[in-house]
């Protein structure tokens, strides 16, 4: 395996975080998880899965509460 780093304002980061932090950020975006593959030159979705990380925050946003079920009279 490639050790690649690249030094980006001081700090070092992988290639690999750099390519997690860009899939979790198109794949967040709205374009969905095939664009985010092809993007990334993925033959296979599955290989994409393990580089987005979902923003669960924005996911609670779009939740609606679940309706109580009110008292019978």
């Amino acid at each position: 395996m490639n050790d690649t780093v690249l030094d980006i304002s001081f700090r070092k980061y992988s290639l690999y975080a750099i390519r997690r932090t860009a899939a979790s950020n198109i794949y967040n975006t709205g374009a969905g998880i095939k664009l985010t593959a092809d993007i990334l030159g993925h033959d296979s979705i599955d290989s994409s899965t393990h580089y987005v990380k979902v923003d669960f925050e924005s996911l609670r946003s779009l939740c609606c509460e679940w309706p109580e079920k009110e008292a019978a009279e």
